[in-house]
């Protein structure tokens, strides 16, 4: 048994059909899609029917739905089928990478197994992989990259530059964020590498030359396609200096007042205050997404080895760590808000530190004689994450399948739905652009004719618009279907 998991091989092969299971298991538990997945699908129908363009026009730098049209073609399954099949093949690259990562990093016997428990188990990425969002591509081919890039400062291999090219091309292909991390070399052009950092330029220049001819070859023109991409973003982040003055005079205004210090009008002072509130609250982010237990664990190894890698993967590392970092902070500083699921790929990158860890408790365990109460205690741990991830411990969702085989059995074909409910408008089978919905009742309500019917996501804490909707002569209620905590989808006939 100890000789078959120190078998990177082994390892692999293991953690790849685990985190096919471990799939399979998400998408059976949570019959329900993401919100994004819905434009994802409408996009590859799109695709499929009208060709690339309009797809371009409309979604703008959605390859991943291009994908799933694609893989549909190849397989007699239906859109949301080669969905499902691409996100576990997108999953089993990200696990496959994040080892491989690890095993260039660290060294010691058991490096592959710790570092195959660490992604399998983490609930960040697990309680994820019901979702159908093109993030999970983009990571994989992220570390992937780094991997190469560790291999390429390591030895100078010309295909591990090209596989460093090729996979970071393949992650910003998925994700725009991607482009951050092509400045590394800009870093890794060091004096003492010179000749490393001349050829990674070249292999840089020669992908992207290859990017921009497929672009003309397709017809694709990709300055603009990435305008459109981030039209929300860019403008905010031209006008950065202006956003930021804006809000250092917002926080003052609502801290102190005319005449203490440091007054409304210092400028600066208010700037120091909202940088440091926005560093806070991308840590306390990252803390959030990591988990108290693995946030604790980092910060006790580094606190007592400092950073463990190789010497040749230390700069790296850190340097996408650091771009990594930098993206999340730019998104905060100019969307002012952020997610637990932006932060997972500098999440990743910290954890490649828990497998080096856990090897060095191996070891003491062994050197001290209590390998078995070590094994117990990890048990222990792998049971306790794997259960935060993958069992859900809220409220049921199944009313929300009900009202969709209402919808499907009881509304005429020919008739007109609106709903304010994703999987509603998708699963009916009655709303063309079920992508395009809006969640807010108002929006909906005003949508609505003389004979239409109307399916409402009403939340439990929505109480005025419950009673608003029962006092509303113009509805006739035909149905509602309910959870515990009167959550509800209410349908009614105008």
């Amino acid at each position: 048994m100890t000789t078959a998991i120190q078998n990177s091989r082994n390892v692999l092969a293991v953690a790849a059909i685990v985190s096919v299971l471990l799939s399979a298991w998400a998408v059976i538990s949570h019959p329900l899609l993401n919100n994004d997945a819905f434009s994802y699908l409408r996009a590859a129908e799109i695709f499929n029917s009208s060709g690339m363009q309009p797809v371009l026009d409309e979604y703008g730098w959605y390859g991943y739905a291009v994908l799933i049209a694609l893989v549909d073609r190849l397989l007699p399954t239906d859109l949301l089928g080669s969905a499902y099949i691409l996100n576990a093949l997108a999953y089993i690259l990200l696990t496959t990478s994040f080892i491989r990562l690890c095993l260039d990093l660290h060294e010691g016997p058991l490096i592959g197994f710790f570092a195959a428990l660490t992604v399998l188990c983490f609930p960040l990425i697990n309680e994820m992989r019901f979702m159908l969002i093109r993030d999970f591509a983009f990571w994989g081919f992220a570390l992937l990259s780094l991997q190469q890039l560790i291999r390429f400062c390591r030895d100078g291999n010309t295909l591990s530059g090209i596989g460093w090219c090729t996979a970071l091309l393949a992650a910003i292909f998925f994700r725009l964020e991607g482009i951050l991390l092509l400045a590394v070399v800009v870093f890794l052009l060091t004096p003492r590498s010179i000749s490393k950092g001349l050829k990674l330029w070249m292999i840089l220049g020669g992908g992207l030359l290859l990017v921009m001819l497929l672009s003309l070859i397709l017809q694709v023109n990709l300055p603009e396609l990435i305008r459109f991409a981030y039209r929300y973003y860019l403008p905010l982040l031209y006008d950065l200096g202006t956003l930021l003055e804006e809000t250092s005079s917002e926080t003052l205004d609502a801290l102190f007042s005319p005449g203490n210090f440091p007054g409304k009008d210092n400028t600066a002072h208010g700037l120091v205050i909202v940088l440091f509130a926005y560093v806070w609250s991308l840590f306390a982010n990252l803390v959030n997404a990591l988990g108290i237990p693995l946030t604790a664990l980092i910060l006790w190894s580094y606190y007592h080895d400092g950073f463990r890698a190789s010497a040749c993967s230390c700069k790296p590392l850190l340097l996408y760590m650091a771009f990594s970092a930098l993206a999340l902070f730019l998104f905060i500083v100019v969307m002012q808000f952020l997610t637990q699921r932006y932060a997972t790929l500098l999440s990743l990158l910290l954890l490649t530190q828990i497998p080096a860890l856990l090897q060095k408790l191996t070891d003491l365990a062994q050197a001290k004689g209590k390998v078995q109460q070590f094994r117990a205690a990890l048990s222990c741990i792998v049971f306790y994450f794997m259960v935060d991830s993958l069992f859900s411990f809220g409220y049921s969702t199944n009313y929300i399948d009900e009202s969709i085989a209402w919808t499907r059995s009881n509304i005429p074909a020919d008739s007109r739905l609106h709903t304010n409910n994703f999987a509603v408008a998708y699963g009916s089978g009655l709303v063309e652009e079920y992508d395009r919905i809006s969640r807010d009742v108002e929006t909906t309500l005003q949508e609505l004719a003389s004979g239409d019917y109307l399916a409402l996501d009403l939340k439990h804490d929505q109480q005025e618009w419950k009673e608003r909707l029962t006092a509303d002569s113009n509805l006739e209620l035909l149905m509602t279907f309910s959870n515990t905590r009167a959550d509800e989808i209410r349908i009614y006939r105008r």
